[in-house]
């Protein structure tokens, strides 16, 4: 995932601030083997990310 955020600071100046990150739905089970809900875990990227 990936994006774009343009903003105004708190001094009135015009920011950006470019992200980019990756993420994964993990599979879970407990001891029995029986299903759980899946986990959500992220990564940044080392690309893409930029701010002035």
């Amino acid at each position: 995932m990936w994006g774009r955020v343009d903003y105004r600071d708190v001094f009135n100046d015009e920011r950006f601030l470019k992200f980019a990150f990756i993420f994964h739905w993990v599979e879970r089970a407990d001891k029995d083997n029986k299903p759980l809900p899946p986990k959500l875990m992220t990564a940044d990227t080392p690309s893409h990310n930029e701010a002035n």
